[in-house]
């Protein structure tokens, strides 16, 4: 037999044991290289009636879009600040809905008019969660509705979210220089069945040594109290009135405005919440019907 033809039907013999083993390739019908054939000829046509100045001004719009794709990347891979917001949904806090909406909305819009490269993640607590933001572009975050029930577990849902956070950090290419948590809630925890407040102390103090602020705004406790078991600093914790509920945004604003500025928390940040508290009296209907009319 000739040479070149032993050496060929090797080689096919190899070809066909190769395919056979490949039984996981998928096949290719008529019927598929058919629709192909079409939609290249569907292409091609729609090519061809073009002028070449949509060609053009086609592949402009592809640059541009995919320009802008990127800087918006790379704006948040370089961004600055990550705010975790939680805020306390028990039923005490009932009728301030909206006033809570609407503050951190504002709040929001007015980082996107100072340019800020901010991620927000905003949840709402009682015994259970409501997430509302996901570390989302604080240009993007957008108003919400929601209904104040339950009670307040706050110690599971700090260190909840705080582990979340954290391992979203390390998996993400998205590795913000600062991350503030800001809790906002009327009332102590009753309600917390996995952790403590040993627990969460703990992972403040990790995570502050690592560059976290943890600002504390609450109302109907002693706040400083609480501040120091959970390992806030003092001076980060504040009572606010809670006839005055939407000086606590203005508040936020102002903890951002010092982290840009400055690096850190000045000790000036809660004056919005300090210089107009006016806390109710002893006979005082509750506020929540107060701001229910």
């Amino acid at each position: 037999m000739d040479l070149n033809m032993e050496e060929r039907l090797r080689k096919m013999k190899e070809m066909r044991e190769n395919l056979a083993n490949k039984s996981a390739l998928p096949t290719i019908k008529k019927e598929d290289l058919a629709l192909r054939n079409n939609k290249m000829q569907e292409l091609e046509k729609s090519v061809k009636n073009n002028s070449l100045e949509e060609r053009l001004n086609n592949i402009s719009n592809s640059i541009n879009t995919l320009r802008e794709s990127r800087e918006k990347l790379l704006k948040y891979q370089n961004s600055q600040v990550e705010i975790v917001i939680l805020i306390d949904k028990s039923g005490s806090v009932e009728g301030t809905e909206e006033i809570v909406s609407e503050g951190i909305y504002n709040m929001t819009q007015n980082e996107k008019k100072k340019n800020r490269s901010e991620l927000i993640t905003t949840l709402l607590f009682d015994i259970d969660t409501i997430k509302i933001h996901d570390r989302v572009p604080v240009e993007y975050a957008d108003k919400f509705e929601y209904q104040a029930d339950g009670g307040t577990a706050l110690y599971d849902t700090m260190v909840a979210q705080i582990n979340e956070t954290k391992k979203k950090q390390d998996e993400s290419e998205i590795k913000p220089k600062k991350t503030i948590v800001i809790i906002c809630t009327d009332g102590e925890d009753l309600h917390s069945k996995k952790y403590n407040c040993h627990d969460v102390r703990k992972l403040v103090k990790e995570r502050q040594n690592e560059g976290w602020e943890f600002i504390l705004l609450g109302a109907n406790f002693n706040v400083k109290v609480e501040a120091d078991r959970l390992g806030i600093k003092e001076k980060n914790a504040v009572e606010y009135d809670t006839l005055r509920l939407g000086d606590n945004f203005i508040a936020i604003e102002n903890v951002l405005d010092d982290v840009y500025e400055r690096g850190e928390v000045s000790d000036s940040w809660s004056k919005p919440i300090t210089e107009h508290k006016q806390l109710s009296s002893g006979n005082d209907k509750p506020y929540t019907k107060k701001l229910l009319g």
